[in-house]
Parts: structure tokens; C-alpha cells; sequence
């Protein structure tokens, strides 16, 4: 079965499903070129290393937090979650001094224990670190297109 979008034949139905029910990777090259658009994705590996999350001191709570996890990641694998409070690292009361000053001193690969809280439960989880990294695109006009391309691409931009 495909899908149709304004009256044009897109993509079989079973994949949107796919990426709507599962965490399978969405082939953007593969379907910007139904627009006659292409993508070029330039990864590129940052200062400092990473456990996979985002860290900062909640003033509200007056506690270290995780402000965010990526997926794929060694935090995402080891449980934790978005809003988890952090209360100690590597067997230390948590701070963000704490955290900078231990990252600081890791290496990729280094194991870093990692004590939260959430929902009043405590756990102690083990997180591998690694180098950081950044992901930058940009998405470009094919040189050369066709009508159905020319015509997907102009009721996306209606």
C-alpha cells in the first residue's frame, strides 16, 4: 500500500509506520530526493568528552539535574532520564564543579558512577564516556530534478 500526498504516490504506508512506532533512523536523503533536495551531513568531534546527557544546576530545585539525555548514548543505556537529580558522582556529593572537575580529569573510555535520584527511588549506574560530537547538515537543490520531484517539492512549500 502507498501513501499519497496532494495526489502524488510517495512512500509505501509501512514505512511511515515504521518510523512512527520504532526508533529506526529516518533516511533523509532518500526522501529529500523525492523533493530534488539533497542533504550533506559533516560530523565533527568537539573539545571534552560526554556520558550521552546534559547536566545543570536547577535553581528551583537548588539540585544538579540531567537537563537532557541523547539516544544513542551510555547515559540513555544505563537507565537514566531526562529530570533525574544527580546527587552524587564517582562516590562525591554532586556539584557542577564536582562534574566539570571530573570530566576534566576522564578520558574516552574512562567510567564515570553516576548516583541518582527519581520519584524518591536512588540507583547508581555506571556510564562510559566518550569524545563529543556535533552534527551539522545542509539541505541543497539537486542540479537537475523532475516534474514529480518539482511537484512534491512545491506543495511542501504550500
Amino acid at each position: 500500500m502507498l501513501f499519497m500526498m496532494f495526489g502524488l504516490l510517495c512512500v509505501p504506508l509501512k514505512e511511515i509506520f515504521n518510523y512512527s512506532v520504532t526508533v529506526a533512523e529516518v533516511n533523509y536523503p532518500e526522501y529529500l530526493a523525492y523533493t530534488g533536495l539533497l542533504i550533506a551531513t559533516v560530523t565533527k568531534s568537539l573539545p571534552g568528552l560526554t556520558m550521552g546527557a546534559e547536566v545543570a544546576y536547577s535553581l528551583a530545585g537548588s539540585s544538579f539535574m540531567l537537563r537532557n539525555v541523547l539516544w544513542p548514548s551510555s547515559a540513555c543505556n544505563a537507565g537514566l532520564k531526562k529530570g533525574d537529580k544527580i546527587i552524587a558522582v564517582d562516590g562525591m556529593k554532586a556539584s557542577q564543579q564536582i562534574y566539570d572537575s571530573l570530566m576534566a580529569t576522564k578520558h574516552h573510555g574512562d567510567h564515570l558512577q553516576i548516583q541518582t535520584e527519581r520519584e524518591k527511588q536512588t540507583k547508581t549506574v555506571t556510564v562510559t564516556l566518550s569524545v563529543k560530537y556535533e552534527k551539522n547538515f545542509s539541505i541543497t537543490p539537486m542540479d537537475r530534478h523532475n516534474a514529480l520531484q518539482s511537484a512534491i517539492y512545491k506543495n511542501w512549500l504550500r
